[in-house]
């Protein structure tokens, strides 16, 4: 910020407060898009004036109970008479120490008539000095943990997401601004994603075909149930008297702070922890009753049990986890439902076709097309497609109007024709590649549906085809993949089995496809 003039800075300080005139902020806003200084000196701006809202926003701490007895005491003393000068102390004590003489003369004198009169009734006792314990101070008392009832809020969404009310009424599209509570069910469809936060550093991404439910949701208990599909839960660290479980399937799962995955089958529980440890007890999915002892499942292990038997393999170092290819679970800051939705606005992003990667703020999100909500101010938006930037831009958020994001994009075949398929002549090659390049739309989908869960996957698979006279595929084997995944593989061998060729002489056709977005 030091090479940005006091001009500039005088500029962006009224931009900051908007009060600059209409023309003059358009061209101030062109500016910061122009010089990247600028657009920092700005942005640490904007930093700075939150951190001192947050500041302003911060509820002062409760007094313990020694500040206030404390304070009581100095107000007592406050109110008692002022202290008589050196004087008139001096004379004071002379009066006291007289006093003090009379009442000793006259206490010897009683004392002599009544020995002579005769001795006491009772037994005389020696006076003795007793020592008069101090009183102990008693510890401060805790304030008392009061549970306050949570609501949750979505804050991105992708596809086809839906929430089913916990009153019963029919099921309807899930919104940015519709809190969630205890009892709704929220649930992707096959395109769909969902982000969910109810606490700050606490929330769940949901995947497609999931469907999650909020059993319990207070301050101090959080119980939610996974009935199918897969979810990533990041737990803030928790105290000793608060308590959070997710039951999926077979399993309960126990954390107090950590991140880790579930996935259900119809027949598995799959659990993986990236990030600190939980407790897992397999239970019976009707009475939730536990079925075994408990096992605790440490960072980088995975746990999997038969949902039927509730039989469960003891945890196994997992496979390294790599984060920067999966959507990162977007939070907000988190200081209650209301200011949420005060300091927070929407940005909506659409690319056609759809399938381009969105990072904010340089974390990846997921693929477009999704609605987000996100923190006031501005925020720089990329758009990525293949590995290839589309779209760079700086949007601001506001929490009165929905920000957009719209752009085309210009799409190749991601089926690609590499080297020249071997054919026999009788054949004909060129009618053989015909049917192939018009028939790669039916290939390319047995690649978009798996590229869906792992945008980078790529690689190149090649098929060995025998060919009888008639035109019917005899056999169809994978000569090689190196795509990673044999879902893909195995759904293009499947489709080329089912296809008839040009009649002709009996030969072996090697043909390979090449994968990638």
């Amino acid at each position: 910020m030091s090479r940005v003039s006091p001009r500039d800075l005088g500029r962006l300080v009224k931009l900051l407060h908007e009060t600059l005139p209409e023309a003059r902020h358009a061209r101030l806003l062109a500016r910061l898009e122009r010089e990247p200084e600028l657009a920092a000196a700005y942005e640490e701006m904007q930093r700075a004036q939150g951190a001192c809202d947050h500041v302003a926003e911060e509820q002062p701490p409760a007094p313990s109970w020694r500040e206030m007895e404390t304070c009581l005491h100095w107000r007592l003393a406050q109110e008692k008479p002022t202290q008589p000068t050196s004087e008139g102390r001096r004379l004071s004590w002379r009066w006291a120490a007289l006093g003090i003489t009379a009442a000793a003369a006259l206490g010897l004198v009683v004392g002599v008539v009544i020995s002579k009169e005769g001795p006491s009734p009772t037994p005389t006792r020696s006076l003795q000095a007793v020592e008069v314990p101090s009183p102990v101070p008693s510890p401060p008392l805790a304030p008392p943990v009061v549970e306050q009832e949570l609501a949750a809020l979505a804050i991105l969404l992708s596809g086809d997401v839906r929430v089913l009310p916990a009153t019963g009424t029919a099921i309807a599209p899930l919104t940015l601004q519709r809190p969630l509570v205890v009892g709704d069910r929220v649930l992707t469809k096959k395109d769909g994603t969902a982000t969910l936060q109810w606490q700050q550093n606490t929330g769940v991404l949901l995947r497609s075909n999931a469907e999650l439910a909020f059993s319990h949701l207070t301050s101090n208990e959080q119980r939610l149930r996974l009935f199918s599909g897969e979810a990533f839960f990041e737990v803030q660290r928790l105290e000793p008297n608060q308590h959070f479980e997710v039951i999926a399937g077979g399993l309960r799962v126990e954390v107090v702070g950590t991140r880790f995955s579930l996935r259900l089958t119809r027949d598995t529980t799959e659990l993986q922890v990236d990030h600190g440890a939980v407790r897992a007890t397999p239970i019976d999915e009707q009475t939730q009753k536990a079925r075994g002892p408990s096992v605790k499942v440490k960072e980088g292990q995975r746990l999997r049990i038969q949902r039927a038997s509730g039989e469960a393999v003891q945890p196994m170092q997992a496979k390294p986890i790599q984060v920067t290819l999966e959507p990162a679970l977007h939070l907000v800051r988190w200081r209650g439902l209301h200011r949420v939705l005060a300091n927070t606005g929407v940005l909506r992003v659409t690319s056609r076709p759809r399938g381009a990667q969105l990072r904010l703020d340089g974390r990846m999100l997921g693929e477009t097309n999704l609605a987000l909500r996100a923190a006031e101010g501005r925020h720089l938006v990329e758009l990525t497609r293949h590995g290839r930037l589309i779209e760079r831009r700086w949007v601001q958020i506001a929490n009165a109007k929905p920000a957009k994001v719209t752009l085309r994009i210009k799409v190749k075949d991601p089926v690609r024709k590499v080297v020249k398929p071997p054919v026999a002549a009788d054949l004909g090659a060129t009618s053989i590649h015909e049917l192939f390049r018009r028939r790669a739309p039916l290939i390319r989908s047995c690649y978009q549906r798996r590229a869906k869960r792992n945008p980078w996957l790529a690689g190149k698979v090649v098929l060995r085809i025998r060919i009888d006279a008639t035109g019917r595929v005899q056999k169809a084997a994978i000569a090689k993949n190196t795509l990673g995944d044999s879902g893909v593989a195995e759904c293009v061998q499947a489709m080329v089995r089912s296809w008839a060729f040009p009649k002709g002489q009996a030969a072996t056709v090697t043909y390979p496809f090449v994968f990638r977005r």
